[in-house]
């Protein structure tokens, strides 16, 4: 609880946790280094929470401390710009902000699969075609990846793709002009002519692919802000979260590949809820702070 005696004692620590972020605040004015600040504030939120833990040496969960520190600083501004003052509500939409964007992180692997299953289609009519015409079949190597196959079959994203009712299927066109620039792309190309065939290439191309067309891709951005508004600011982190764990697939895992979970442990959930009513409980406090620190920015 914020009004608790260990709380109390946490925010005695207040002067000196903002006199030292202060002086970073200070060094940030003089080199034009802006972007740090939303960083920095909430660092400083977290050190009169005493909130802080070891870093953890390998990441399991999507919604970790930046994450949470972005999402920290949207909704404050937002609430103050809405001006209704609950703070419930805004500590509701804080948490509803957060499984958005896990949503994201599973329907961008999902955008795997779905391109995956337009390009055994694909493959399908290249086949009948070339039996007709007599012709040497082509290389169904990619409708084969081992890789995507894996993907396809996680158990954790098929039971989370079944109980939220997500799927591309909508959006089949999108895929398919996806697909299309996919097969034009050299080391698509390269990929199928290469007489290597090996689990590390299938998965090597696929996150090729991810950053050469879906990471940067002015249409999907468009077509996710029509899906959900809450996208719109989630999809570059989101996207580090999947290229990430596209290199941590193996192939001994087949459909148990762990994917990132929601969260690591409730502890991170309790750290946003408190981080973000500290922000607005003490805002006057620390905004005399920031105010004395950034006067001249």
């Amino acid at each position: 609880m914020l009004n608790s005696p260990s709380h109390e004692k946490n925010i005695d620590v207040l002067e000196k946790a903002v006199q030292r972020y202060a002086f970073l605040l200070k060094q940030a004015r003089k080199i034009k280094k802006n972007a740090i600040f939303p960083h920095i504030i909430c660092i400083i939120w977290e050190k009169c929470l005493n909130l802080h833990h070891e870093k953890r040496q390998i990441q399991k969960s999507m919604i970790n401390r930046e994450l949470i520190r972005v999402k920290i600083v949207q909704l404050t501004y937002a609430y103050y710009q809405n001006g209704n003052n609950n703070i419930d509500a805004a500590e509701k939409e804080l948490i509803f902000s957060l499984s958005k964007a896990y949503d994201l992180y599973n329907y961008m692997l999902s955008l795997m699969v779905a391109i995956t299953k337009e390009a055994r289609e694909y493959q399908t009519v290249m086949e009948r075609k070339a039996r007709r015409e007599y012709k040497e079949c082509p290389s169904a190597k990619f409708a084969d990846n081992r890789f995507a196959l894996q993907l396809e079959n996680n158990r954790m994203l098929c039971e989370f793709l079944e109980n939220k009712k997500m799927s591309w299927e909508a959006h089949s066109d999108f895929v398919k002009r996806l697909f299309q620039r996919i097969r034009e792309a050299q080391f698509y190309i390269d990929y199928l002519e290469n007489p290597v065939d090996s689990y590390e290439l299938d998965r090597e191309v696929w996150r090729k692919i991810y950053k050469a067309f879906i990471r940067d891709n002015d249409d999907l951005d468009d077509l996710l802000e029509d899906e959900s508004l809450y996208w719109n600011d989630d999809k570059s982190i989101v996207d580090t979260f999947v290229i990430k764990t596209i290199k941590r697939f193996e192939e001994k895992n087949g459909a148990k590949q762990p994917l990132l979970a929601e969260y690591d442990s409730e502890d991170d959930r309790d750290f946003a809820r408190k981080l973000f009513r500290a922000a607005i409980l003490k805002a006057d406090e620390y905004q005399r702070y920031m105010n004395e620190a950034s006067w001249n920015w």
